[in-house]
């Protein structure tokens, strides 16, 4: 009976495979013989009228009523190409109908790969703001194939294989949550991880590839071609991020000029390796992976996924024991750290990975140990909370205040007096060592300041801070007010993708949040714990309060050029290491809805997956497909 289950779920994770493949490809089936495969066409220049004076070239290509599936046209522009595309198709009544395209190509290319999948009558290509005589278009392509993707195929797998293993280990699962979490996680950041594209995706990626990068080959030093340089800067149009591909044909062909340029180019940019201070600690497994990848001696692309894969591992294992050590909120924890916001941040380079794995990993110990029956805790537990969390913290020392956790606890909860106030002067150490890396540096002048603020000046804004400190409460105040709804429960928390389009679900995920908010409380061992006191809200809503504040001010400081009643740089993924802590703090016994645990985990686990696996679709059909 056991191998006949294992054999059914084989045969529908192969059945479903090939179902969703041949599904995606019926128009190559049924399509006729004739207007299969690869259509050369020619295209004709267009009068360039040069109205009100605007500078434009545009191409057009007869295609004859053929049924196109990819248009591919190549061309010779040493810039990036900008251009606005028109497909006359045929629509279902059979009348002629455009639609447009507003295309922005990789300066790494030569050619424009888009997907059209309508049977057309013509293609123009308009590209404005320059003449003819700077660009040459060479010949334009219809591309009929069936094409099996193996990341489309990844995806089925991964959605079919989360379902059955639910259906088969239901009980397993709800009531292992953590590891319900590794199952969805995982797969569904590899599915993300494969339909993303090969250059920047993430916010100030270049910056974090650039340290993990250095710490992987220290102490050694090498040489790379301008195109793999552009990896390592932000001033470079190789690694624009606003210039995605438009298909998975450009992403490969982005990708093969890369590995090239990587293994062949001329290798003029030296690479030293280095440490990047207090942001080091940051970067460790992201550094881990590009290092077993030059090992391996795997192409760039191969080096890059290596990275953010090693990234996506670290944050999966952090999150597992965080969640699976968590006394109270683990529902919480769950949703949070599986919406796309969150994932797209795990399988990027940053160190965002590492302070929100961190924190949260030091917030449930501290709290398995608080809230915890037993008369006397484990001050070994907290020590190694703060030791964690401290780690977490240096990349990001704004979240600092919340290493003052476990001064909540109470002296006799403790073996002795001396183990009680060890933990506590521990803690307060801990906190004073973080912030002396957060504001000594702008007390001495030396703190780094971020050029793309303007002429931003840490030192004269502290001093503005200090000298007016109820004129800038007011503008911090208004700041937190104002954005506090979709910081907390909406898009800049959970659907923003960074240079990628933003994800879906609008309504779903804020109802979500109010769902785990509102719920949670139910989900909770009453046998072993015991249930947070008023105090306990009390104290977290200070260090999460103090942890905002630092958030803003110190973008404030770095971001913001002095004298203006506002500040700039602040976005919603800032606020995710005391989210947890926050959604704990507004769950309340006394209002929530009645609802049995395994329900509602259940309901949980699947929603999660519809989101996720639904951002994977739509991040493969605009990146791979």
């Amino acid at each position: 009976m056991k191998y006949k289950k294992i054999l059914i779920c084989i045969a529908l994770i192969l059945v479903s495979v090939l179902g969703v493949e041949l599904f995606s490809n019926r128009d190559m089936i049924f399509l006729n013989r004739a207007e299969k495969g690869i259509i050369e066409l020619q295209p004709t220049l267009e009068e360039n009228e040069n109205q009100d004076e605007v500078v434009k070239t545009t191409v057009k290509f007869d295609v004859g009523n053929k049924y196109v599936s990819k248009f591919e046209f190549d061309y010779k522009y040493n810039d990036l190409l900008n251009s606005n595309i028109t497909i006359g198709y045929v629509n279902g009544f059979g009348n002629v109908e455009e639609k447009s395209i507003t295309d922005s190509n990789s300066v790494l290319l030569n050619k424009n790969i888009i997907n059209v999948n309508e049977r057309v009558q013509y293609i123009t290509v308009e590209v404005p703001n320059v003449d003819s005589s700077n660009i040459q278009f060479k010949k334009g392509k219809i591309l009929n194939r069936f094409e099996m993707k193996f990341s489309r195929m990844f995806i089925t797998f991964s959605i079919v294989f989360v379902l059955e293993m639910l259906l088969l280990f239901r009980n397993y699962f709800l009531s292992h949550l953590e590891n319900a979490f590794v199952l969805v996680a995982l797969l569904m950041g590899i599915c993300m991880l494969l339909c993303v594209p090969n250059i920047k995706i993430g916010w100030d990626e270049e910056t974090h590839f650039n340290r993990a990068y250095k710490l992987a080959i220290l102490p050694s030093q090498e040489k790379v071609a301008d195109e793999i340089n552009g990896f390592f800067s932000t001033n470079t149009l190789y690694n624009y991020p606003l210039a995605q591909p438009s298909s998975g044909d450009e992403n490969e062909e982005i990708g093969t000029i890369l590995n090239d340029a990587y293994d062949n180019g001329k290798k003029k940019n030296e690479v030293k390796g280095w440490t990047s201070s207090i942001y080091t600690p940051g970067y460790v497994f992201q550094a881990l992976g590009i290092k077993l990848a030059k090992l391996c001696g795997l192409s760039f692309t191969g080096v890059v996924f290596c990275g953010r894969l090693f990234s996506l591992l670290s944050y999966v294992v952090l999150v597992y024991f965080a969640i699976k050590i968590l006394p109270i909120g683990k529902e919480i924890l769950f949703f949070i750290s599986a919406m796309p916001t969150s994932v797209l941040i795990a399988i990027t380079f940053n160190y965002d990975v590492v302070v929100y794995g961190c924190i949260a990993l030091g917030i449930a110990l501290i709290l398995r140990e608080y809230l915890s029956k037993k008369e006397v805790v484990n001050e070994k537990f907290l020590l190694l909370a703060t030791l964690i969390m401290t780690f977490g913290c240096l990349p990001k020392a704004v979240y600092a205040p919340l290493v003052l956790l476990p001064i909540m606890i109470p002296n006799k909860r403790f073996k002795s007096k001396e183990k009680a106030y060890c933990v506590k002067i521990v803690s307060g150490l801990a906190f004073a060592l973080l912030m002396s890396t957060f504001v000594l540096p702008a007390l001495l002048g030396k703190a780094q300041n971020d050029t793309r603020g303007g002429a931003v000046d840490s030192a004269a804004q502290l001093k503005s801070i200090l000298t007016h400190p109820i004129t800038y409460t007011g503008v911090l105040l208004e700041h937190i007010l104002k954005t506090f709804p979709s910081f907390v429960f909406g898009e800049a928390q959970y659907r923003l993708m960074a240079h990628l389009q933003t994800a879906r679900f609008e309504y779903l995920i804020p109802a979500m949040a109010a769902f785990v908010i509102l719920v949670s409380p139910k989900a909770y061992d009453k046998t072993n714990y015991n249930e947070l006191v008023v105090k306990d809200r009390i104290w977290f809503i200070v260090l999460i309060g103090l942890s905002v504040a630092l958030v803003w001010t110190s973008l404030y400081m770095a971001y913001t050029v002095p004298g203006v009643e506002m500040i700039n740089g602040v976005q919603g993924r800032y606020y995710k290491p005391v989210l947890p802590l926050f959604y704990i703090f507004l769950s309340s016994f006394h209002i929530h809805l009645n609802i049995g645990e395994d329900k509602y985990r259940l309901i949980l686990i699947l929603l999660c997956l519809l989101v996720l696996a639904g951002t994977c679709l739509n991040l493969f059909n605009l990146y791979c497909l």
